[in-house]
This record gives structure tokens, sequence and C-alpha cells, in this order.
């Protein structure tokens, strides 16, 4: 007869404790799988922030290297048009102290400018206040009309600088005297 209470104690203590475990693993299997979500998210969260952070960082990097960049290639223009603006002053100064013919004088300084390359093949050119180009290293493109030819972007290809020879350079549509446009390089 102990045997048949010791297995009758043994049964309800083994319920009870399957009762509980059942009841333990029913509330605490949700609660942990809940609770580990929250800290996985809030680390994705977190490694998210620092990625944006990250690629904020780097976009500010690559636009002030991109904002330097342009600056200084503006200065390189500045200073290649001041050569050539030097050379074509002295040419003019040249053709009236030796009262050589003015268009013979106009001529060659023209045929000069076109010669000047500079960079990766550049050139310079020189236009009317009409966007007519006086002196371009393509011969074909020699007093061709430009005022509404655009690029492949909808600018101008050849803007006018000052729209005509009365406005003033600080109306010009074009700021601080550099214009932006794609061309092909007529020697590459």
């Amino acid at each position: 007869m102990k045997s048949r209470l010791w297995i009758k104690a043994f049964i309800a203590v083994f319920f009870i404790v399957a009762g509980c475990t059942t009841a333990i693993a029913l509330y605490t299997i949700p609660v942990t799988r809940e609770l580990a979500y929250r800290m996985e998210e809030k680390f994705a969260i977190g490694l998210l922030d620092r990625v944006q952070n990250l690629v904020e960082a780097k976009y500010q990097e690559i636009e002030g290297y991109r904002s330097a960049a342009l600056e200084a290639k503006k200065r390189e223009l500045k200073h290649i048009t001041e050569v050539v603006g030097g050379y074509l002053g002295a040419e003019h100064a040249a053709s009236r102290s030796n009262a050589t013919d003015a268009a013979k004088a106009r001529r060659r300084a023209i045929d000069n400018a076109r010669r000047f390359l500079y960079g990766n093949n550049d050139y310079i050119w020189i236009s009317n206040f009409s966007s007519v180009l006086i002196s371009h290293p393509d011969p074909q493109l020699h007093g061709k009309d430009f005022s509404n030819v655009r690029d492949v972007r909808g600018g101008a290809s050849y803007p006018p600088w000052c729209g005509s020879p009365g406005r003033a350079a600080r109306d010009s549509p074009v700021i601080g005297g550099t214009a932006w446009a794609r061309r092909n390089r007529p020697r590459s």
C-alpha cells in the first residue's frame, strides 16, 4: 500500500512540475522572443544610425572636395583667360604702335588664340556678344551662330556673356565669368 501512495504522490508531483513547466514555457518563450526582437531592433536602429552618419559624413567630404575642385578649376580658367586676354591686348597694342593693318593684326591674333590649348586638350574659344564664334579650334565652327544651340543637359552651348555690347557684364547670365557646357574636344 505504501507503494501505491508513493506512486500517487509521484504522479501528483510530476503533474504539478509538468504543469508549472508548461505554464512557465508558455509565458517565458513569447516574452523572451519579444525581448530578443526589441533588442535586435534597437541594435539594428543604432547600426543604421551609424551607417547614416557615416554616409552623411562622406557626402559632406565629397561635396567639400567637389566644391574645392570647382573653385580650383574656375581659378585655372580665370588665369588661362587672363593669359589669352593679355596676349590679345598685346597684339592689339602692337598693331596700334606699328600702324599695321588692323584687320591683319586681328586675324593673326585670332588665329593664334585658337591654338591655345591647356589641360586635357582643352581649348579657348572667342565669341561675340550674340554667341557667334569668332575663334574656335575647329575651323568648321568659325562664324557659326550658337545662340540657340543647347548642350546635352539643355544649357546654352556657347552662352552670351553680356547679351549685347551696351549691357554690363554684371547683368550677364553667366555668373562669375564661368560657363559650363558639355562639348567635344576637336583634337582628341
